[in-house]
C-alpha cells in the first residue's frame, strides 16, 4: 500500500480542512550530518525573503546570491557546519 494512501485513509474530513488551512512551510533544506566523533545534528537551511519565512525560524537563515557567469542562473549561499565532538 503506497504511503500517500496510508495517510489519506487515517485522515478524517476535519483533518483534511485543517490542513488545507494551514500555511505551507518556507522552502527549506534538511541537513542531516554525522561522523563517529561528534554529537549529530539535524537542521535546516532557509532562505531570507521568503513570504512563509516567520519570525521564529526552526533554523540557519541564508541570503542567496546569483552565481556570477553561470548558465543557466544559479543562486550561491554559505552554509557552515560546525559538529561538537561526542
Amino acid at each position: 500500500m503506497p504511503v500517500w494512501w496510508r495517510w489519506w485513509r487515517g485522515t478524517s474530513h476535519r483533518g483534511l480542512a485543517s490542513r488545507a488551512l494551514r500555511r505551507p512551510p518556507p522552502a527549506h533544506i534538511h541537513f542531516e550530518v554525522r561522523h563517529p566523533d561528534a554529537a549529530g545534528l539535524l537542521t535546516e537551511l532557509l532562505f531570507a525573503g521568503d513570504p512563509w519565512l516567520g519570525g521564529d525560524a526552526p533554523g540557519e537563515i541564508v541570503r542567496p546570491t546569483e552565481l556570477a557567469g553561470s548558465d543557466p542562473p544559479a543562486l550561491h549561499a554559505r552554509f557552515d557546519i560546525v559538529l561538537q565532538p561526542g
